[in-house]
Order: C-alpha cells, then structure tokens, then sequence
C-alpha cells in the first residue's frame, strides 16, 4: 500500500512541524490512535521509539514507531514495526505564512490487517489525508482567544 500528497496549512513551519515530529501529538488529531508512549530516557533523535496501539475497525494493532531522520521544521522520517512494515516521511515548506506539507507513506500489511492490502491506494490516502488535515482544525482552535 502507498499514499503520496500534499497538503496547505495557514499556518507557519514551525507551528505545524511539531505535529508531525512528535507522535505523542499524533493523538490528538488521529482518531484511529489509542497509544504512543516513548520508550527509554534518551533524548529524541533518530533511533527512538515508541509503543503504539491503533485501532483499525474492531482490532488493537500494537506495533513500535521508531524517528529514523529529522531535519527541524523541515523533514522527518519514521519507520513502523509489524503488522505495518512501514515508512513515512513528512516534508513541510514555508510559503510565506503557510506550509506545504508533502506527505510519503508506504507500507507492506501482514498479519490481522494484511486485508487492507485489498484497499485501493486512492481510499488509504483519502483517509490518511482526512487525519492530516485536522493538524490545521487542532491549530485554528488553538489560535482561538
């Protein structure tokens, strides 16, 4: 499975790369997210990992993220463990007040959700996009007096 897009926030780089950097705040605007805890004392930097559950339907898919590259406001890397046998990379540019974030993820499903393998790549990214684009409405709320 891939999905590939691109996406506007009118918000600047620096207010948005957080939200894609940081997995624990991957739960507040991915509803299908249960848990992501982080794992060790380290300081973040590629090589940390996370315990993460989601929920996909009926099923709790317990897997591990690990931040394989970072480049601060303007690349990151991440590689999920198995059932999703996956990387993502999230690439954001600044264009005046706005960023522009280019979204890469592709995945190789086994296990309890290999069936959504059989998912065309169009509706994966629908639903992958949907998710990204509620950084902007948790932003805009936040912006809020």
């Amino acid at each position: 499975m891939k999905t590939v897009f691109t996406l506007r926030y009118e918000f600047p780089v620096d207010q948005v790369f957080p939200y894609l950097a940081e997995p624990e705040r991957w739960l507040e605007y991915v509803p299908a997210l249960i848990e992501r805890t982080k794992l060790g004392e380290d300081p973040v930097g590629p090589g940390t990992k996370w315990k993460s559950v989601d929920r996909v339907g009926p099923l709790r898919v317990e897997f591990i993220d690990e931040l394989v590259e970072i480049e601060p406001n303007r690349r990151v890397v991440f590689k999920q463990s198995s059932p999703w046998n996956s990387e993502v990379e999230y690439r954001v540019e600044a264009e005046g007040d706005s960023t522009v974030l280019h979204v890469h993820w592709e995945g190789k499903l086994e296990g309890k959700i290999r069936w959504l393998d059989l998912m065309p790549d169009s509706w994966a990214t629908k639903i992958f996009a949907n998710d990204m684009r509620r950084i902007g409405e948790v932003l805009q709320t936040k912006s809020q007096p």
